[in-house]
């Protein structure tokens, strides 16, 4: 997944800990997906992440544009752009 672009695709209920995700996500869905320890990287358009588990994620320099995050976000480092999205009952903890 490392070189790919993927667009109206849907990644609901994958396990993807531990693994680079990186490159170009437009209209996917990720819901109830697993993310922890993942290193996400690149740009995530128009994409739910609802129910998604994104416990200590490595997510740097990713735009997130129109993205759905209506689930707690725990321990993730982040160094991203987040523009018009939703944070409707998300959480945020920070990593020391």
């Amino acid at each position: 997944m490392n070189t790919s672009t993927f667009t109206n695709c849907c990644f609901d209920g994958v396990k993807l800990n531990s693994r680079y995700v990186t490159h170009t996500f437009s209209h996917c869905s990720f819901r109830g997906a697993k993310l922890n320890n993942a290193r996400i990287s690149k740009q995530c358009n128009d994409c739910d992440f609802t129910g998604c588990n994104l416990s200590k994620a490595i997510v740097n320099y990713v735009s997130f544009i129109r993205a759905v995050f209506p689930t707690p976000i725990l321990a993730a480092k982040y160094c991203c752009r987040f523009e018009e999205c939703s944070f409707d009952g998300a959480f945020f903890m920070t990593v020391r």
